[in-house]
């Protein structure tokens, strides 16, 4: 399953953000996106757009964001009660909460007490439990310290590895990207100038340097290295790296 975006035309007060866009979100990739302008969240809320999304009707799609409804998990848990199998309420709501590392008694917390961390957490367990399709996490790292970082990107790359969703990254720090996704999407003023694969995506660092882009850390490490006659290739883990520049130096 893909999802494909043919001919998208975008418009705000009857002018042309966005004409002629052309991508796709693939099915057996984490995807990460930057999106300053949030273009994808205006094409999927469908709002003066044009075009063609081709996604067969029977998928879901889930769009995990800082945003709560209701005063209590509870309660947000009963919003989507109506896409869950009435008999297996209790049971698939607990489990979805331990996929997550967090017990029943959250269930009886307010919303305003509980840390970022946790309610990053508790979307991410509400989006679970309706079994979709297609994962969106749109900026959930950006409330998070490093540590709490760590255990969402391991949550994110279990549910592609284990659960084999569709996974989407919407976040505007290039580091987290290039370590958890597989592909890479960014748009910048109002075009689509990266749509590749992680692994080719720095293979010409030019185009970054044309639109301003950040690049990430280990990419820029290499790079400069490289650029003083040394071999390194680009690695995702910094431990990786190391070794690779032990091993160039012997």
């Amino acid at each position: 399953m893909e999802i494909e975006f043919k001919n998208i035309n975008l418009k705000r007060k009857n002018k042309y953000l966005i004409k002629d866009l052309n991508f796709n979100l693939r099915e057996n990739e984490i995807t990460g996106i930057i999106d300053e302008s949030k273009i994808l969240k205006q094409i999927l809320d469908g709002n003066e757009v044009e075009g063609e999304i081709i996604l067969d009707k029977d998928k879901k799609i889930k769009y995990i964001e800082h945003a709560f409804l209701t005063k209590t998990v509870s309660d947000e848990f009963f919003l989507v009660k109506k896409e869950i199998d009435d008999n297996n309420y209790i049971e698939k709501v607990i489990s979805s909460l331990n996929l997550v590392g967090l017990n029943k008694d959250y269930l009886n917390r307010n919303i305003n007490t509980l840390s970022n961390f946790e309610k990053t957490l508790v979307m991410i367990s509400l989006s679970i439990i309706t079994n979709p399709d297609v994962i969106i996490f749109d900026n959930v790292f950006a409330y998070l310290d490093k540590k709490h970082k760590t255990i969402i990107k391991s949550l994110i790359i279990e549910l592609k590895k284990k659960y084999n969703k569709m996974v989407i990254v919407i976040d505007n720090d290039i580091n987290i990207l290039y370590e958890i996704c597989t592909y890479l999407i960014i748009f910048k003023n109002n075009k689509l100038v990266i749509d590749n694969n992680m692994e080719h995506a720095f293979n010409d660092l030019s185009i970054y340097d044309e639109y301003d882009l950040e690049i990430p850390f280990l990419i820029e490490f290499s790079s400069i290295a490289n650029d003083y006659g040394k071999n390194i290739k680009y690695h995702k883990s910094i431990n990786d790296l190391i070794k690779e520049v032990y091993r160039n130096e012997k």
